[in-house]
């Protein structure tokens, strides 16, 4: 039995999961349908990404049959598709953890996003987007439209577009990249402005069993955002594009009402969800945070805690935290 995670029913989300990780075949007769929602966070993605190297680890790769994810939470869950973590990972931990990409100097991009989507992930760390395609989950990333800021999910392994600039799109934050992706004949930026947790539109889609991966802890209220705020958003973006603005200064409304069904202070009648998010103790990143032995510690103890909940071993996960630290040296 595993450790209790916070949600409605959640023990049922877990039960199915390893129920599914067992059955050798991905062709389930359970009669179920199971998502994952992934947040993003800036920096703070390497927790929710402790918890997919953790399901990759532990064989738990295709029990989904659907995946939502904004912003970093894209990024993690495209390379847990590709088999790739141990590549996506590597990025947080040599890369994104430099002024090259974050620099609070730089105002007019303190987040370079180009760098990433432009160089890192298709040169260096290259994502195998046909891997990510053949993948059995559905996989689905949110977008906010600049025009009606409204949310869109893409369907990424249907979309015309390269998973990479949809990604890219995904993560377009306006206040620290400041730019807009275009897809199609459409504008786009942060998915998680519109909705950052899209628990609702899963369950519309038929989903009976949700796992969420927030990067926040359990006891996080999304509070109004302060003026200051709000007038820099304004100048910045909001002036160009008011229904984008008018998206900024309600989504702590939306994020406040998907986790409490996250956390199962809301209940949906009919949907079981189970949330793994960390704890006090676990939740030592940051949106910006930058020092390498942190984002290493965050990640491995946010993937013991996934085996933990899931009543795993976490001997596969030390090993393999062991060996990313002897490569590192």
């Amino acid at each position: 039995m595993g450790v209790p995670a916070p949600g409605h029913n959640s023990e049922a989300v877990i039960d199915l999961i390893n129920c599914r990780a067992a059955v050798r075949t991905h062709s389930y007769q359970d009669g179920r349908r199971l998502a994952l929602i992934v947040e993003g966070g800036g920096m703070r993605g390497v927790l929710s990404a402790g918890c997919l190297i953790a399901f990759d680890l532990l064989g738990c790769r295709n029990v989904f049959d659907e995946i939502y994810a904004t912003s970093a939470g894209g990024v993690n869950c495209a390379y847990f598709l590709s088999g790739q973590w141990e590549l996506g990972i590597s990025m947080y931990f040599n890369d994104l953890s430099s002024l090259r990409f974050a620099n609070p100097l730089r105002f007019w991009k303190i987040l370079d996003i180009d760098y990433v989507y432009d160089h890192l992930i298709p040169k260096i760390n290259t994502l195998d987007e046909a891997a990510v395609r053949a993948g059995r989950p559905e996989f689905f990333v949110g977008v906010t439209d600049v025009e009606s800021g409204k949310n869109l999910l893409i369907d990424v392994k249907r979309s015309p577009h390269s998973i990479i600039k949809v990604l890219k799109a995904s993560a377009a934050i306006p206040a620290l990249y400041n730019r807009t992706i275009k897809l199609g004949d459409r504008r786009y930026v942060d998915g998680g402005l519109s909705d950052l947790l899209p628990i609702a539109k899963a369950v519309s889609r038929g989903c009976t069993d949700i796992l969420v991966l927030p990067t926040r802890i359990r006891t996080h209220f999304s509070k109004q955002r302060p003026l200051w705020e709000r007038l820099a958003f304004l100048m910045m973006m909001g002036c160009i594009y008011p229904e984008v603005y008018r998206a900024f200064c309600t989504s702590p409304q939306r994020t406040s009402l998907s986790r409490a069904y996250a956390m199962g202070r809301q209940v949906i009648e009919g949907t079981n969800i189970a949330t793994i998010c960390p704890t006090s103790e676990e939740s030592i990143v940051s949106r910006t945070t930058r020092s390498r032995p942190i984002l290493i510690e965050g990640t491995r103890r946010m993937a013991i805690r996934t085996a933990n909940i899931l009543g795993r071993p976490v001997s596969k996960i030390e090993q393999a935290f062991a060996q990313l630290e002897r490569k590192s040296q």
